[in-house]
């Protein structure tokens, strides 16, 4: 058996963009929109129900099963569209924020991703990545600090990295999944039982790189080698090397063998590869502002800043500046050991370490 991280990961590829609730302990909560007074059902994380994997690299911290918290925490008007944490529904607006807001939120609705409707009657209709990127435009509109910014941006990536279309919109390609997962299994039980104690990102990379390997190694048929390739690629973002899954889900789209939905497939992968880049850049771009401008409020914060600063720049593929950021972390006396381990560690791997 592969064991439940393993399955939990390949529902994944099966579970319905608009039926996230059922893979996690979340309730409806009442709501009404600080901007247009609109009254709608938000969701929660039971949170008594949350059980806390290791975190990744970037700190994203992932459940044991079921989606992250990141899904349901944020919350968007159905009506207005205005977008924020669902602690931040309790603040009233002033009318100086509204008439911030106002042109930022007419043009949400123009950047709404094809399918989404107009007025989605539930927070589940609204894919977990639009509603980050929708709180980010509006905490900039408000002009929140720079770090608080950073933060938001922090937030999209982690969601876009897990967020997926469903495989199983087509039969034969959900069959033949399936099939290939199988004999994945049995010809590499021995090396996945051995990674069973990896932090789960760790697993998705292990298990990507892995698919890829047979690919090149001619373990495919003719007509599984597309499949691999996305396979192999949707576990290698989802692990957060987002940049090492575009070849492959180039490769996909070039394949004369690829069905339509599955170029489909491959198309939204690429796109929400972009998403989370672009997200990255952002965080990226307000940490270092918030550093520079010593605004970030307490020395452990800073800390932490420091340390994600050089692990967006790796994640960015600038392994140099990365470096500097990480030895900026480890020189910091303020830096908690949690965050020193994983700036050693990420130094390591910027230098050639594995």
């Amino acid at each position: 058996m592969l064991g439940t991280r393993w399955l939990a990961f390949c529902g994944l590829f099966w579970l319905a963009a608009v039926a996230i609730a059922p893979a996690a302990s979340v309730r409806e909560k009442p709501a009404t929109c600080p901007y247009c007074a609109f009254a709608f059902q938000g969701l929660e994380v039971v949170a008594e129900d949350f059980k806390a994997g290791p975190p990744d690299p970037d700190l994203f911290v992932r459940p044991m099963s079921g989606a992250p918290r990141e899904f349901f925490t944020v919350w968007t008007c159905p009506k207005c569209y205005f977008s924020a944490l669902a602690t931040d529904y309790a603040q009233a607006l002033t009318e100086d924020d509204k008439k911030r807001l106002a042109p930022q939120l007419k043009e949400l609705r123009w950047l709404r991703p094809q399918g989404m409707a107009e007025e989605p009657t539930s927070q589940i209709r609204i894919p977990a990545w639009f509603k980050h990127k929708a709180m980010y435009l509006c905490y900039v509109a408000l002009g929140k600090p720079q770090w608080i910014l950073g933060n938001a941006a922090l937030r999209g990536c982690w969601v876009a990295r897990v967020y997926h279309d469903p495989i199983d919109r087509d039969r034969a390609l959900a069959q033949t999944y399936a099939e290939m997962t199988k004999a994945f299994e049995q010809r590499h039980q021995k090396e996945i039982g051995e990674q069973r104690a990896f932090a789960l990102y760790r697993l998705h990379l292990f298990h990507g790189r892995l698919f890829l390997d047979d690919l090149r190694n001619g373990r495919f048929t003719e007509e599984e080698k597309p499949l691999a390739a996305f396979i192999g690629a949707c576990f290698l973002r989802e692990g957060g090397e987002h940049g090492s899954a575009v070849g492959p889900l180039n490769e996909v789209l070039s394949h004369p063998r690829a069905s339509s939905v599955l170029k489909e497939l491959a198309s939204s992968e690429l796109f929400l590869q972009k998403v989370e880049e672009e997200f990255q850049r952002l965080a990226l771009q307000h940490f270092e502002k918030a550093l520079a401008d010593n605004e970030i409020p307490d020395e452990e914060r800073r800390a932490f800043c420091t340390y994600l600063v050089g692990e967006l720049h790796r994640r960015l593929g600038r392994p140099a500046d990365a470096a500097a950021w990480f030895d900026k972390a480890l020189a910091n006396a303020n830096t908690p050991k949690s965050i020193q381990d994983w700036a050693k560690a990420q130094r390591q791997l910027v230098s050639g370490g594995k």
